[in-house]
């Protein structure tokens, strides 16, 4: 019941909110098309207007009985520089993160549920933010709901700026989206041709040997041939989340 249309009256107030303050706003929702309902986040543009949504690709359990997941990694070019959404559960996935960088995002927000770091500690302790950001050479920027872990890695692995505790925070960061990750000191320059060590890491891929990424079988999973996920039995799925006390 909570799924909306987009657009809808929900959006046009999002809308009316970024047209007023000139900025742009990500917003997740459930989207509702036809009979089908998607995890989305949507974008608006500073002059209000939905320029773009990405539906959530990899479902937990608890959202595969209700909610279809998309198959679509787009990117969008802002006037301040390349953004990318991986909706909470899609950071766990390393190959996610990277097909943004590929695609040219400068940064991944993360609207999410669940935090990284450790409760109640720096945005620093959440260790698989550091690593998409490092691996990736992007910035990352979680949204955690309810939660402590909000804020701002650069592409060092740096914390820019988070919000700490779990109070209502407006988070603010200036960020030059031109200046590339280079390397220090004459050594690694010389040797490669360059300093940029975001150009020496992907022109150094070698995608020919990455077949097994996108195998549907691969090896590890005959050690799991007799597990089965309760994804896709609606009845299981409910029991489940009734004995954890979570959802209906």
């Amino acid at each position: 019941s909570l799924a909306v249309p987009v657009p809808c009256p929900l959006t046009d107030r999002l809308a009316d909110i970024a047209r007023r303050h000139g900025m742009y706003i990500i917003a997740p929702l459930y989207e509702r098309q036809g009979d089908k309902v998607f995890n989305t986040s949507v974008i608006f543009s500073r002059k209000g207007e939905i320029i773009g949504k990405h539906r959530k690709t990899v479902l937990p359990v608890m959202e595969t009985w209700l909610v279809t997941p998309g198959d679509v990694y787009n990117v969008f070019e802002l006037d301040f520089g390349t953004i990318a959404i991986a909706t909470c559960w899609e950071i766990v996935f390393p190959e996610i993160s990277t097909i943004f960088a590929l695609k040219g995002a400068d940064i991944i927000f993360n609207p999410t549920m669940g935090r990284e770091n450790k409760q109640g500690e720096s945005l620093a302790t959440g260790h698989r933010y550091l690593t998409r950001a490092v691996d990736n050479r992007v910035y990352i920027a979680p949204v955690i709901l309810g939660s402590d872990g909000n804020g701002l890695i650069d592409f060092r692995g740096n914390v820019v700026a988070e919000a700490v505790g779990e109070k209502n925070t407006v988070i603010m960061a200036e960020i030059d989206f031109s200046a590339e990750p280079l390397s220090e000191g004459t050594w690694w320059p010389t040797i490669n041709g360059t300093a940029n060590e975001k150009a020496i890491h992907y022109l150094s891929r070698r995608p020919e040997t990455f077949k097994l990424l996108v195998d549907p079988t691969p090896p590890l999973l005959e050690r799991f041939k007799n597990v089965k996920l309760t994804t896709g039995d609606r009845e299981a799925q409910l029991r489940a989340v009734k004995k954890v006390d979570y959802g209906p």
